[in-house]
């Protein structure tokens, strides 16, 4: 007998047993739910066994959550202030590593078919998808002394790993060494253009260039198109200068010229709409000799941006050399804004003492980083001292910005603080800093005896290792949405703190509210908590009276978090962690229809017979959490002979819009609580054939002001049943029902 067999005789049985009994009798068994025991609370009060009517929620625990990557309501990110995220696990929050975290990497690829030194470098990054990443790698020297017009090009993939060198087919005009170069991506009015590099002065064999060529980056293929030659150049050649784009001007400083000048000069171009540089002015020069300046040759020339509490960009010139060898100085001056009289100008070159470098070091590579936006850092890496620079090193220091002053903080007793060492000295090389990374490329290494690099070196930016951590910093979570409100009953972390020292520590306060961007939260923040120290402590401290939120607990369904860092000079190389944040919410209602029963003399399946009373029974069972007193709580029957209604609190079943036999039943004045249950009988009676449906439904809503505090439901989906009951003259049922039985129904 195969199974629709099976099925018929079945149906066949129960038929037999309705006509002997006269009574049918349809039951959906009603589901258990087992009595519920708080744990205990104790210690930093983690509880001993967990509370079945609550539920852990994880606000933030992997990388991608911590740094808002997984974006929360509307599309909030997290805020980073001298805090990082590392993935020394699967993602903490940790102080910002001054300089270098860990050591350097040396990359199996990309390898330059030649060693090559004094190349300059430019990097582009693409604003918008696919945000692609490309290093320029412009001329430099190889150990045979010759020039090169080359333009190597590798691609800087998410991971950070790059791609192999790409020869791009347009060389420049000349084969060039120790030239200065830079991109910018706008005119001097602000307006974009094709991204465009630029290649200032520079060695080329049998003399020194004072031109300017250059190139636009293709849009689609980010290849270089042809070269081009300003009109305006130098007014006198220069090597080993630097060379700053910003704010559609382009900036040349110092450099050497032969037999013997070491110049203080500085000049600035127009940029104009289609990427030239024109109309050149001549700026404040460096203070110091004009022509044996300490910072004349080989320094590094890096831009500070304006910052929201710093309107002003700022240059900064580090190092070099003159005649006499390297130097400590470093200078500083404010570039006129946009809309000023005298805009692009430099407002004046300021000695700050306290800014120069702990030794002398010119030929090295520089770059500004601002991993994942937690802070400025000026990198240093590698360089040489001495007269020529004579003396390689392997030193990397790191100074952080102070956005306030677009200065340099004094930490731990100085400006320059030292990172891990390169694996060995490198100097006239070049370095680019992107995302979470330097890359220190090509170069020189020991003179005795000489050896040249081809290969990329890759220092971490966040991370382990790192000898020095800022001394303090924030982090702002993204908004995380709960899906539904919830109970708030306790706020929960975890984190790493090793040292005993008080000054090591991580404080976290909380708000929360009901509207995605926490305007009805604003101020509402808790106090700070502390922090147990030790490893991988859970904390968890019971969520206090929020004063924007009139339940306690609070009802909410937005919640977010702020936490502070610190540690302390002696313990600078260690920073506290931040593993995880969540809370913990009570479970909310569950309301479950089940347990229907429709019975009567003739009531066959989905058929009766008019002209009888029919008995309907059902119940409403909690499988959730409470349903909080003050909450209106309705088990209700809806008849109707329409199949598209559906209920909504406060609806009630009352005429004429109901059939007769609607009902309901209401609970006020206590809690519905777990593994509760309420029981609706009616009866129904009709005298003329007709199809009905009845709807069994259950819910609740807030009943004072305002209703937006309703804890939502952990499954809104399995409150309501729908039966169709098909009313006959008794002489129909079985010309109708039979057949139906026969031909495999239901």
């Amino acid at each position: 007998m195969n199974a629709k067999s099976l099925r018929r005789l079945g149906v066949l049985l129960a038929l037999a047993g309705l006509l002997l009994g006269g009574w049918a009798y349809a039951q959906t068994p009603a589901e258990e739910h087992p009595e519920v025991t708080p744990g205990e609370m104790a210690g930093m009060p983690l509880p001993q066994a967990q509370p079945e009517q609550q539920e852990y929620r994880v606000l933030d625990t992997t990388r991608a959550q911590f740094l808002g990557l997984e974006p929360g309501a509307l599309g909030s990110r997290s805020t980073l202030n001298l805090t990082a995220v590392s993935s020394r696990d699967d993602g903490e929050v940790q102080l910002l590593p001054l300089g270098i975290a860990g050591h350097w990497e040396q990359l199996d690829r990309p390898r330059l078919p030649t060693p090559i030194e004094e190349a300059a470098a430019v990097f582009y990054s693409e604003p918008t998808p696919p945000y692609r990443q490309r290093i320029y790698l412009i001329g430099g020297r190889t150990p045979a002394a010759q020039r090169l017009n080359t333009v190597y090009t590798c691609e800087v993939q998410p991971d950070g790993t790059l791609t192999d060198w790409v020869l791009q087919s347009a060389t420049l005009p000349r084969g060039l060494a120790a030239a200065a170069a830079a991109l910018s991506t706008v005119d001097a009015w602000g307006n974009p253009i094709t991204p465009t590099v630029y290649v200032v002065g520079g060695k080329y064999t049998g003399g020194e260039s004072s031109a300017i060529y250059y190139t636009h980056i293709d849009p689609t293929t980010l290849d270089i198109t042809g070269w081009h030659t300003a009109t305006t150049g130098l007014p006198s050649p220069r090597l080993g200068l630097s060379a700053v784009a910003n704010r559609g001007y382009l900036y040349a400083i110092g450099g050497f010229a032969s037999p013997n000048i070491y110049s203080s000069a500085v000049w600035h171009f127009t940029i104009d709409e289609t990427g030239a540089p024109v109309a050149r002015s001549t700026d404040t020069s460096l203070p110091g000799d004009p022509a044996n300046n300490p910072n004349a040759a080989y320094h590094q020339t890096v831009l500070l941006a304006a910052s929201p509490t710093y309107p002003t960009d700022t240059l900064y010139v580090i190092g070099g050399y003159n005649s006499t060898g390297s130097t400590q100085r470093v200078l500083r001056t404010d570039i006129y804004p946009p809309g000023s009289p005298d805009a692009g100008d430099l407002v004046g070159w300021e000695d700050v003492p306290e800014d120069d470098l702990p030794q002398p070091l010119s030929v090295f590579a520089a770059a500004v980083g601002n991993p994942q936006g937690a802070g400025r850092q000026v990198y240093l890496i590698g360089g040489a001292q001495g007269v020529g620079g004579n003396i390689p090193q392997d030193t990397i220091r790191s100074g952080l910005v102070d956005d306030g002053r677009n200065a340099f903080y004094t930490w731990y007793g100085s400006v320059w603080l030292t990172s891990p060492a390169l694996p060995a000295v490198r100097y006239r090389h070049a370095a680019v800093q992107a995302g979470e990374y330097i890359y220190a490329i090509a170069g020189h290494g020991s003179n005795d005896p000489a050896v040249y690099y081809d290969d990329v070196l890759r220092g971490h930016l966040v991370g382990s290792g790192a000898w020095q951590h800022a001394p303090s910093g924030q982090f702002l979570s993204r908004v995380v949405d709960l899906g539904r409100k919830h109970r708030l009953m306790w706020f929960q972390w975890t984190t790493t703190i090793t040292p005993t020292d008080p000054g090591v520590g991580i404080v976290l306060q909380f708000r929360a509210g009901n509207r995605p961007d926490l305007s009805d939260a604003a101020d509402a923040w808790t106090d700070f908590f502390s922090s147990t120290h030790g490893l991988h402590t859970t904390n968890m401290v019971l969520v206090p009276h929020l004063p924007n939120i009139p339940f306690d607990p609070p009802i909410a369904r937005y919640v977010q978090y702020r936490a502070i860092l610190s540690t302390t000079e002696a313990y600078s190389n260690i920073t506290p962690l931040l593993e995880e944040v969540g809370l913990r919410v009570e479970n909310g209602p569950d309301l479950t229809v089940s347990g229907v029963q429709i019975s009567c003399p003739q009531c066959y399946g989905s058929f009766a017979a008019i002209s009888q009373t029919i008995t309907v029974r059902f119940t409403v069972r909690n499988l959730g959490g409470a349903v909080p007193v003050g909450n209106d709580f309705t088990t209700a029957l809806f008849i109707t002979r329409t199949a598209s209604y559906s209920p909504t609190a406060p609806d009630r079943p009352e005429p004429p819009r109901f059939l007769p036999g609607s009902t309901y039943r209401q609970l006020q004045g206590a809690s519905f609580t777990p593994g509760a249950s309420q029981v609706l009988t009616t009866t129904i009676f009709f005298t003329e054939p007709q199809r009905i449906f009845l709807y069994f439904y259950a819910d609740y809503h807030h009943s004072a002001s305002p209703p937006d505090y309703q804890v939502g439901e952990s499954d809104p989906d399995n409150n309501l049943t729908v039966f169709s009951l098909t009313l006959l003259n008794p002489d129909e049922i079985w010309q109708v029902y039979l057949p139906l039985v026969w031909r495999g129904w239901p």
